[in-house]
C-alpha cells in the first residue's frame, strides 16, 4: 500500500508520470518530519530529502495524490520538535494524513529509550495535529468542486438507497473517504462512471454522474 521514500526513484516518478495503468496516488510512510526524531526511529529520510519528493511529484505528476501517515509522542519528542512536524504538515499540504500515537511494545528499541512521553501530552498533540490536516484535507477535497472524477461504484448509501457510493483515484480502499453520488438509482458496483464534484468536505467528496 506504500513505498518507503528512499525507494522512490525519478524512474519510478517516470512511470507514476507516463503509465496509464498506474493511479496517480502515493503512500508515503514519512513517520515525522523533525531530523533528529527521525534518527531516532531510524529512519534514513531527512525533512530536506522529503520536501525534495513531494516537490518532483507534484512536478513530474499533475494531480497525483499523496498520503502518508505520522506518528507523534516518540520518545523524547520534544515540544520544539513537534512543532516542525505541525508546520511541516502546513506547509505541504498533503492531501490525506494519518496520526497516531506512540505505542510502547515490548522488544522494540524505543521500549527502553529515555523520555517516555505521558499519555496526555501525546493525546493533545495528536488532536492538534488532526485538527491541522483536517482543516487541509477539507480545503483540497474543495478545490476539486466543479471538476470531473471517474469513480469506481463500489455499493450504495445504506440510508439513502438513491446515492452511490464509489472512490476515485484520490480514495484508498479501507483508509480513505468516499465519493457519494447523488440521484443515482442507475450506477451498479463494478461500474466506472464520470461524476462531476458538487462539494468537498473533510474525507469525503459528493458529486453528480454527468454520462448518463
Amino acid at each position: 500500500m506504500y513505498c518507503y521514500p528512499k525507494f522512490f526513484t525519478d524512474e519510478l516518478i517516470d512511470v507514476y508520470a507516463t503509465e496509464p495503468k498506474v493511479c496517480k496516488y502515493v503512500d508515503l510512510p514519512l513517520q515525522h518530519a523533525h531530523n533528529s526524531v527521525l534518527k531516532s526511529m531510524h529512519r534514513p529520510d531527512t525533512q530536506e530529502q522529503m520536501i525534495t519528493l513531494i516537490r518532483k511529484l507534484r512536478e513530474r505528476v499533475p494531480g497525483v495524490t499523496i498520503r502518508s501517515t505520522f506518528i507523534v509522542g516518540f520518545p523524547g519528542e520534544t515540544d520544539a520538535q513537534y512543532q516542525t512536524l505541525r508546520q511541516f504538515l502546513i506547509d505541504q499540504r498533503l492531501d490525506k494524513v494519518g496520526v497516531f500515537t506512540y505505542s510502547r511494545e515490548e522488544d522494540t528499541p524505543a521500549y527502553d529509550m529515555p523520555n517516555q512521553i505521558p499519555e496526555e501530552i501525546m493525546q493533545e498533540r495528536y488532536h492538534d495535529l488532526m485538527s491541522v490536516q483536517s482543516k487541509i484535507s477539507e480545503q483540497v477535497n474543495q478545490s476539486f468542486e466543479g471538476k470531473e472524477l471517474e469513480v469506481l461504484i463500489e455499493g450504495r448509501d445504506e440510508e439513502q438507497p438513491n446515492i452511490a457510493v464509489g472512490r476515485s483515484y484520490r480514495e484508498a480502499p479501507e483508509v480513505d473517504g468516499q465519493v457519494y453520488v447523488e440521484n443515482d438509482t442507475d450506477s451498479k458496483p463494478g461500474d466506472i462512471i464520470r461524476v462531476k464534484v458538487l462539494q468537498g468536505f473533510t474525507y469525503d467528496v459528493v458529486g453528480e454522474r454527468i454520462d448518463g
